[in-house]
């Protein structure tokens, strides 16, 4: 643990200790008249010690309280599932197979655009182009979001218009020249709205009221109110010949992605609501100004080596610039630091999860195509090819999954490379009706006595044990 240079803090703090050793050094030798006594020193240290301890322990319970909220996301998808399975365990028919393929489908899909989210400010992809959505669900969420853009844009438009016609009565000097200016105006506003329109599709920040950020923490909330609709589809009738026998089995399915969007919601407020900086402020100054003039009062008593300083110094200057880059890790937990939660590796667990409880109910089929519906996007290239694809062949959701199902067909009768699916090897249903009769159990286990007699049989020829068996 001492020596390990992975998610230390030590590449980032030796600099500063090797820097205040050699002050500390130049003072020693060149400047001991600039020395002071350490009482004023020593209170300051008071207060250092105060806001680096203060603003650690923030940081951590950040940190934690980010956990905290991915865990209650992966519980919440994890029990929306298998709730789902449970409660419509007894309707084994096509329908029901199909609708909990969408609500486990929608599920995953919500918790994978809620990772891509909390993941903009360092990966710098837009949740709505990972390559696991479909091109119509991009296609609603783009137009989704661009609403409200286009709903402004034509507020500003009628706003603009009213006051060219008020202008425009009033006289012909003045009309003239707020024409000019009328014109430029909407120049820039045609400018503003085709930016955008393109800042949805660009991994920069755009300068408009409306962040791309907060337009990201935007896709969640529609994923949500997608998959509760598919919830609620069990209503129609096309889909489970037993619908839920009390309005609480639904309600019950409701609530789970309740609590997925109150963890979304704590996730959210974390990132998008930074570190106190005056408090940032006045740690680092305290810090930086403490730090740099401790070799002047370390060497004020000095006399015969500078051993004892610099040790000192290269001590303290550890300890506490080591705490300010302890909180500078933890501050943000969402990356690929070596110190950042790995979220979207805990949800690749939970999304295993579900194929195990789709895989307990209906089977290896619709596990294998749920899971292949997933990968073989990701295999197939980027979102913006995955998009252009599906309207270059005019694919619609049913047809992809006839087309997952083909190629997974294909795949099992070509007996090369590695199943996709966790399971290595497809496993065959035993038939029950088959073990039950002894004649059944006697003919399994013919071929198998048969095999070891007739490989033994070279083996025990050329020895004595083997002539007498022969003999007999």
């Amino acid at each position: 643990v001492l020596t390990q240079l992975y998610g230390s803090v030590w590449p980032h703090v030796l600099p500063f200790c090797i820097f205040n050793m050699v002050i500390t050094l130049l003072v020693f030798y060149f400047f001991r008249q600039y020395t002071f006594p350490k009482d004023g020193h020593q209170f300051m240290s008071l207060i250092l010690s105060f806001l680096i301890v203060t603003r650690a322990k923030i940081t951590y319970s950040r940190f934690m309280e980010a956990r905290g909220s991915l865990e209650a996301c992966y519980k919440a998808c994890r029990e929306l599932v298998q709730t789902a399975c449970v409660l419509t365990q007894r309707d084994k028919s096509d329908g029901a197979i199909v609708w909990r393929h969408n609500v486990a489908y929608r599920t995953i899909l919500l918790l994978r655009v809620t990772m891509a989210c909390i993941e903009f400010e360092s990966q710098q992809t837009n949740p709505w182009e990972i390559p696991e959505i479909t091109a119509t669900d991009q296609d609603d969420m783009t137009q989704q979001m661009l609403f409200l853009h286009h709903h402004n844009n034509n507020n500003i438009q009628e706003e603009e218009e009213e006051e060219e016609s008020s202008s425009s009565s009033g006289g012909g000097g003045a009309s003239d020249g707020g024409g000019a200016s009328q014109g430029s105006i909407g120049i820039q506003q045609h400018a503003a709205s085709a930016a955008a329109a393109a800042d949805l599709h660009s991994p920069s920040p755009s300068p408009s009221s409306s962040s791309l950020r907060d337009e990201c923490f935007r896709a969640p909330l529609l994923l949500a109110y997608a998959l509760r609709q598919e919830i609620m589809q069990q209503r129609s009738g096309a889909f489970l010949e037993h619908p839920f026998d009390h309005v609480n089995e639904e309600l019950k399915m409701l609530d789970c992605v309740t609590d997925f969007l109150k963890g979304f919601s704590n996730l959210a407020k974390l990132v998008e609501t930074p570190f106190p900086f005056p408090l940032v402020q006045m740690t680092r100054t305290f810090l930086f100004v403490w730090i740099f003039t401790l070799p002047f009062v370390l060497c004020y008593d000095t006399n015969t080596y500078p051993v004892d300083p610099l040790i000192m110094v290269f001590l303290t200057t550890f300890g506490f610039i080591g705490l300010e880059y302890v909180s500078m890790e933890l501050d943000d937990p969402f990356g690929d630091d070596p110190n950042d939660l790995d979220d979207l590796g805990m949800a690749q667990l939970v999304f295993e999860d579900i194929y195990i409880s789709i895989y307990k109910l209906d089977g290896e089929d619709a596990a294998y195509t749920l899971r292949r519906k997933i990968v073989n996007r990701i295999k197939r290239g980027t979102a913006l090819d995955n998009f252009q694809d599906d309207y270059q062949h005019g694919y619609t959701p049913q047809q992809e999954e006839t087309i997952e199902y083909d190629r997974r067909l294909e795949f099992q009768q070509s007996d090369g490379g590695e199943s996709p699916f966790y399971f290595k090897k497809p496993m065959k249903k035993k038939k029950k009706k088959k073990m039950t009769s002894f004649r059944s159990l006697s003919k399994m286990a013919a071929p198998k006595m048969s095999m070891p007699t007739k490989m033994s049989m070279p083996s025990f020829a050329g020895s004595s044990k083997g002539r007498k068996k022969n003999k007999k």
